[in-house]
Order: structure tokens, then sequence, then C-alpha cells
């Protein structure tokens, strides 16, 4: 099956690590790929990477910021059976499409997650992983069927999207704001809408996420707890 990887991005200050993770993507071991780079627009950092990155990577401009838009103007441009998702600030194991889409041999899957681990060891404690972004102490140590994904390592069948729409754009970040839970809202419509499906959670598909500084401050975590009460 083809694979479209969207990768979402919003800042210069991110640039070298979405240089990282398009390169990681470039150099998976499953061919039958393409790749998509949704950027906010900003004329410099767009030379930049019409610079730097292969001239294989689509890039779209997305002209209404914030997280689910991105990741939806990426879907509506995707030609893939399979759209993947991917954070910019991440980078995938070599295998990861590979392990990420063999899931997708049953036919009642619909999704499919994979395992995020920091780069470094934050200053928190495993159950609380989740501020960062990673797999977090008391999600399955094996391969599961879940209730939803997490949005930094994601992917759903092209044909989930047609049947029950988008990403909520109500929800998801925008630039630094905490308002989250998208992936999981639409992990949820999707299981009510296709009562057969399944989405999987495989520890196998391995993407390593970047240890924010300010995400290890009190403050923010705090905010982040806060910001949690929105989720379904």
């Amino acid at each position: 099956m083809k694979v479209s990887v969207v990768v979402c991005t919003y800042t210069i200050e991110l640039f070298q690590d979405t240089l990282a993770c398009i390169g990681s993507l470039v150099n998976q071991d499953y061919v039958d790929k393409e790749m998509l780079l949704v950027m906010d627009r900003d004329e410099k950092l767009y030379q930049m990477f019409l610079d730097t990155i292969p001239d294989s990577v689509k890039i779209l401009i997305n002209e209404r910021p914030g997280l689910s838009e991105a990741r939806n103007l990426g879907i509506k441009n995707a030609e893939g059976d399979v759209i993947v998702f991917i954070d910019d600030d991440a980078v995938a194991e070599k295998s990861y499409l590979s392990n990420l889409t063999k899931n997708y041999e049953d036919e009642d899957v619909v999704g499919v997650g994979g395992k995020i681990l920091p780069k470094r060891r934050p200053s928190y404690p495993e159950e609380l992983y989740w501020i960062g972004g990673f797999t977090y102490k008391g999600f399955p140590e094996e391969r599961s069927e879940v209730r939803n994904v997490l949005g930094c390592n994601m992917s759903f069948r092209r044909e989930v999207f047609d049947k029950v729409g988008l990403f909520d754009t109500e929800l998801g970040r925008v630039g630094r704001k905490l308002v989250t839970a998208e992936e999981t809202e639409f992990s949820i419509r999707v299981l009510n809408a296709l009562p057969d499906s399944k989405i999987i959670y495989d520890p196998s598909a391995i993407v390593y996420h970047k240890v924010h500084e300010y995400r290890e401050n009190l403050r923010y975590m705090l905010s982040q707890i806060h910001a949690q009460k929105r989720i379904p």
C-alpha cells in the first residue's frame, strides 16, 4: 500500500529538528511512500526548506494556523492508502513505516499508533511522560487494541477521513497554546462511527521525540494538566 507521511511545522526555531525528521523519513526501508511538509506561511522558512530538503518532499502552505488545520491540509493533498503523522521534532527508526503499516493487513484495523520515546530522559517521572508527548507509563507494553493514538506517532486509513471527516479545528495546538486532544476526539469518533473497526498500538513502530526544556517547567506542567481537562 502507498503511504503518505505528513509533517507539520510552524516555526523557524524547529528548522533543524524538522530537517532531522525528514531525513529519518527519507531513509526508511519502506519504499512506496510520499512525504508532505505542511508549514505556516513564512517566506524565509519556506526558502530555507526549498534549499535543503529533497525535491521528493512536497511543501504545502497552511494559511490557517493551527496543528489540526495543518494536518487537515495534509490529508486533503495526500495520495496514500494510509496517512501517517509524525511531529516535526521527532525522528523515526529506519523500519518505522514497515512496522506501522504491517498492522493494516488486518482489514478491521483503521488506525495504528506507535511508541514515542524521549531523545533524553526528562526531569519528570514516566507517569507524566504525556506532558512531553511521549508514551507514558501505563500504556500497553505489547501490541494491543486501544481507544486512541497519540498525535506524534499515528496513522489512519485514508478512507476513514472520507467516512467520518477531518480533525476538529476547535482542538489542536496553535503555536504554544495548549488546547489539544484532537487525535483523541478523532479516534473516538472513528470507533463510534465504525463499530467493527480497531485502532492498534504497536510498540515496534518507534519514533524519538525531542525533550523541550520549557515543558519541564512546573508552570507549564500545571497549564498542560489544566488543558487536558478538555479531553473527551
